[in-house]
């Protein structure tokens, strides 16, 4: 922590972080979500924070040596060192409440979470296991201006999820008693 005080982009109050912290990263003053890493998101929903990361050695690659104002492997490679991801999403698998489930958790540092073909490749390897384990999958995204093809990626997960036949509101009472509605973001700086 490079400072002991924020301010929060909404109700404009002066906190001290480590209330932030302690509220899973929401303002204790007016609710609001200040953005989170799909690390943190996960340590947050899994019990005491232990997850196996699954696919980890997945990496994009840049098959069409794609250029913009920038060539594409060269971003690539950029997000991987700054992030230490091979790729924007994260798949794990661990407990919650007492309940094996997996968890993939987009991240929004690397490339903007862009969903490329290994994010979905991810997505579809983690629901493969799923489905044969017959467990639960939830997919953590975020809200942009591209929300709808989140949602898409939600609903694939879904489909998966009712082909379990998983029926067990102890998860969903967890999940909701973790996560709350966010409507915005920031960072907490």
């Amino acid at each position: 922590m490079t400072s002991l005080w924020t301010r929060c982009n909404s109700c404009q109050r002066i906190l001290y972080k480590q209330d932030i912290l302690d509220n899973l990263a929401v303002c204790p003053s007016c609710a609001f979500h200040f953005r989170i890493s799909a690390e943190e998101r996960l340590r947050m929903l899994f019990d005491d924070g232990a997850y196996e990361v699954l696919d980890d050695n997945l990496h994009a690659v840049d098959a069409l040596n794609f250029v913009d104002t920038k060539r594409y492997a060269d971003r690539i490679a950029e997000n991987e060192k700054r992030t230490g991801l091979s790729e924007a999403i994260i798949t794990a698998r661990g407990t919650i409440g007492g309940v094996p489930a997996y968890i993939l958790a987009i991240e929004f540092g690397f490339l903007g979470g862009s969903v490329a073909s290994v994010v979905g490749e991810k997505i579809a390897r983690a629901c493969e296991r799923a489905l044969e384990d017959g467990l639960p999958v939830i997919i953590v995204s975020y809200k942009t201006n591209e929300e709808d093809r989140l949602q898409g990626l939600a609903a694939g997960a879904d489909y998966y999820l009712h082909k379990t036949d998983f029926d067990d509101n102890s998860l969903i009472n967890a999940v909701a008693d973790l996560i709350g509605e966010a409507t915005e973001t920031q960072e907490i700086s």
